[in-house]
């Protein structure tokens, strides 16, 4: 959907009425999320908590949107493409960019990598309530 200025914004689509029957309307609340001031941004919400946090990116950047702080920056450049999740406790996991390539998991201010020793790349899929966390990396064969 674009914005006012000409530029994607980061949309949180909620369902605010299910339908009980399908004959039923069903009403919809759409909250736009905002962008960080970067050219381009092409913003993508890309995971949701039961509180409402919501974790994506804004141009390389990765973001956290929850209703009583708006977005906010969390310093590191998003891997592309890459899947984030957000669990109940606020724990992110992901993947960067950048020398490795690899998987992270974001515990408040604190990052953790997630790389397993001689892949390339690792990469973070999921988190459960629980902090346990699934992903996937790639051994790289090669000869010297």
């Amino acid at each position: 959907v674009p914005s006012t200025h000409g530029r994607t914004a980061l949309l949180l689509l909620l369902l605010v009425t299910a339908a009980a029957r399908t004959s039923e309307a069903v009403e919809y609340t759409i909250t736009e999320l905002g962008e960080l001031d970067q050219k381009p941004a092409y913003p993508a919400a890309m995971d949701i908590n039961d509180f409402g946090q919501v974790v994506g990116s804004s141009g390389n950047t990765l973001v956290l949107w929850d209703p009583q702080n708006g977005m906010r920056d969390l310093g590191i450049v998003a891997g592309l493409p890459s899947r984030y999740r957000i669990n109940n406790a606020g724990q992110i996991v992901g993947s960067y960019a950048g020398p490795g390539q690899g998987g992270f998991l974001y515990n408040g201010s604190i990052y953790t990598s997630l790389n397993y020793p001689g892949a390339s790349p690792t990469r973070a899929v999921g988190i459960n309530d629980a902090g346990q966390v699934v992903g996937w990396y790639t051994s790289v064969a090669f000869l010297k």
